[in-house]
């Protein structure tokens, strides 16, 4: 199982986490930068993102947890760096996509919300409804929004002082 491959390689694990996040932020500078086109980029990458999150967060996992109810003592979801970022992710190309920031926000959180309610409602999927996930998916939105807004802002201050070529501003759109 896969959780079993990221006890067993912790620092290989995290290795490449570092390397896959400074690749996302690299990618999102050139989607700013291209303008229609990367936000149309930006728009299916992010829903393949969304696609991720909801097969990981909603696929059976284990025994029907009947009665289980909803964890709601909030003690550690800043140690839960997958579910930060789960929705790092599409939260950083879905800004790109729609330059709404403040709906991804929003779209994010509720987004996480609806899924622990289904995980809630829906105990033959084996998934237990947690208000730390919640919160850590909520973290990862909200690094994503602003993450996003900080490369689009850094690109088009280089853009204005002609660092990037003018015919990348003009397609912008």
């Amino acid at each position: 199982m896969i959780s079993t491959f990221i006890i067993e390689n912790y620092v290989l694990v995290r290795v490449i986490l570092v390397v896959a996040a400074v690749a996302a932020v690299v990618l999102c500078a050139l989607l700013v930068r291209a303008g229609r086109t990367g936000r149309r980029l930006s728009g299916v990458i992010a829903a393949v993102a969304l696609v991720v999150v909801l097969g990981l967060t909603l696929a059976p996992d284990s025994e029907p947890t009947y009665g289980a109810g909803c964890y709601l003592q909030v003690d550690r979801f800043l140690n839960d760096e997958w579910n930060v970022i789960l929705f790092l992710l599409p939260a950083l190309f879905a800004v790109v996509a729609v330059r709404r920031p403040l709906l991804v926000l929003a779209g994010g959180l509720i987004l996480s919300a609806l899924i622990e309610l289904v995980q809630l409602l829906t105990p033959m999927l084996g998934r237990l409804c947690d208000a730390d996930d919640w919160l850590a998916n909520g973290a990862g939105t909200v690094a994503g929004v602003l993450v996003a807004m900080i490369v689009a802002a850094i690109v088009e201050r280089f853009s204005r002082r002609g660092l990037i070529s003018p015919r990348a501003t003009r397609r912008r759109g």
